[in-house]
């Protein structure tokens, strides 16, 4: 199998299963003849832009986010958004600060030269403060 067929593989499976960690979707994989390693579902998961969000029926599962037009940050997701001179501090549910990260580089706000995600914070650097205020006001008009 190529690269791209396991990719569109991985794509089909998590938009059709829940998984919430990288060696579920290997061991299923394995299980279906598939034989991968953790590492390459990692990298394909890096490429693919897939990113872990709220699960219904696992506490977290892997989505895909090919727009933010298509991917709401829920009120419930951010916690509180504060700007502290030029950094805007973002606070997150457990384990959702990689996904929001994500819609948030994708949404090309002016003025963020750069972002960090750990578990549920998010750090945004901005070259003043005045521009960590507009970021933060920009951060809270895509939250529904």
């Amino acid at each position: 199998m190529t690269k791209s067929q396991r990719q569109d593989l991985l794509k089909n499976l998590i938009l059709e299963h829940e998984f919430d960690t990288q060696n579920d979707l290997v061991d299923f994989l394995n299980k279906k003849g598939l034989k991968v390693t953790q590492a390459t579902i990692s990298r394909d998961i890096k490429e693919l832009g897939v990113v872990k969000v709220k699960g219904t029926i696992k506490k977290f599962k892997y989505t895909i986010i090919q727009n933010t037009e298509n991917f709401i940050l829920y009120n419930n997701t951010i916690k509180d958004i504060v700007t502290a001179q030029n950094i805007v501090v973002v606070k997150t549910l457990e384990g959702t600060a990689n996904s929001v990260c994500i819609v948030i580089d994708k949404s090309q706000i002016n003025g963020i030269l750069g972002t960090v995600a750990g578990d549920d914070t998010i750090i945004i650097v901005t070259p003043n403060n005045e521009e960590a205020n507009q970021v933060a006001k920009s951060i809270k008009r895509i939250v529904k």
